[in-house]
């Protein structure tokens, strides 16, 4: 099926709810709270530096433009469609309802002190072949009307730990474009 809507929070909620392809849930099953919530965070401008040093914005900061199996489970998908909004799929079971929630800074609600912390708490560092110095992105590109494109950046080498082994982190991202 084909449609022009691009919100996450617009496609997740077709998604659940529709009774063709998606999970068939009742829209009072649904916090729609959450999902205008994605939408008006996902419409949101988004800057970021080039490699040249160049400011450039983002009209938008998320967009859902991909396929998805409908052979493969539906809380796959769904989660599939949220990850790439920088989102998850949670289930209330006090109000019996699914919402999105969006991955990104918050305010601190609760702080860790020895009175409410049970047990030891240990800290380790990470060795130099678990850090990832390189990622390579896959995408479909906007401007290239959605067809395969891929960016790689690297750390130089003179910003690395000394013996730092190359290590590239490859993400693929197919419902962003």
């Amino acid at each position: 099926r084909s449609n022009s809507t691009k919100l996450p929070g617009d496609v997740v909620y077709d998604y659940l709810t529709s009774t063709v392809y998606g999970a068939g849930i009742r829209d009072a099953d649904i916090d729609n709270a959450s999902l205008t919530t994605l939408n008006t965070y996902s419409d949101s401008t988004f800057g970021y530096i080039e490699e040249d040093s160049t400011a450039q914005t983002l009209a938008d900061r998320y967009q859902i433009n991909g396929l998805i199996d409908t052979n493969e489970k539906v809380i796959k998908n769904a989660e599939q469609i949220l990850s790439a909004a920088a989102s998850w799929l949670s289930y209330d079971v006090h109000t019996g309802t699914w919402s999105a929630v969006i991955n990104r800074a918050g305010s601190s609600v609760a702080s860790f002190t020895d009175d409410n912390v049970l047990g030891s708490v240990a800290v380790s560092g990470t060795g130099l072949q678990d850090l990832y110095n390189a990622v390579q992105v896959n995408f479909p590109h906007r401007e290239l009307r959605d067809s395969a494109d891929f960016i790689k950046i690297e750390i130089p080498d003179g910003d690395r730990n000394a013996n730092e082994e190359d290590n590239t982190l490859n993400l693929t991202y197919d419902n962003i474009n």
